[in-house]
């Protein structure tokens, strides 16, 4: 572990790239549910849903989505410890990555957008605002737990481990709550390796 040095957390978490990749990503998390909701339902009104093998496997479990909010918060905490003990580095990379995510994320889920899958409590639910995105691909909360999870440097094992138990369940939830077809969370998986490992090419 790097000792801390304030100068150089300065540096790399206050800096141009920074800066810009915060702004880029703000507008990309704007910019998908606008998509979603007001561009998607000119041409696709009528979503229908489709089967999918693991929702035959797996319970549904309403709670699920708020637990994956919390899973969500938990390991970026854990990433920003991680962050820190490396006095800043990579977090410009990491912002990037999710940035270039979400971008192809508000294109990709114009392409052949599914309506919400079968089997959910709607009691109480406006699905036209509450479940936008539910049956687009790829799936956004894998993007952020898997991106968050590679970007927690492996030479803090528990904290990696924590991040892995932490991304596991988050992706387990998702399912559970059928906030997303299966096809959508290996979508956020894929591109996020994909992302990761071109981020790690560049200098």
């Amino acid at each position: 572990m790097e000792k801390l040095n304030k100068e150089e957390i300065i540096r790399n978490v206050f800096n141009r790239e920074i800066l810009i990749s915060s702004i880029l990503l703000f507008l990309a998390s704007e910019i998908n549910p606008y998509v979603g909701k007001y561009i998607i339902p000119l041409y696709a009104a009528n979503r229908p849903s489709a089967p999918d093998l693991f929702f035959l496997l797996m319970p549904y479990v309403k709670i699920a989505t708020s637990l994956n909010i919390y899973l969500c918060a938990l390991i970026l905490l854990v990433f920003i410890v991680s962050i820190f003990k490396e006095n800043g580095k990579n977090l410009s990379k990491y912002l990037f990555a999710l940035t270039i995510a979400y971008w192809m994320r508000a294109i990709v889920i114009l392409f052949t957008p599914l309506g919400v899958p079968s089997g959910i409590d709607l009691t109480g639910v406006n699905t036209q605002s509450e479940l936008w995105d539910s049956g687009f691909f790829f799936s956004g909360h894998t993007i952020f737990l898997v991106t968050t999870y590679l970007y927690i440097n492996g030479k803090h094992k528990i904290l990696k481990n924590i991040g892995l138990i932490l991304c596991v369940l988050g992706v387990i939830v998702i399912l559970l709550a059928r906030n997303h077809y299966s096809i959508d969370i290996y979508g956020g998986i894929v591109t996020s390796l994909l992302i990761y490992e071109y981020m790690k090419r560049k200098k």
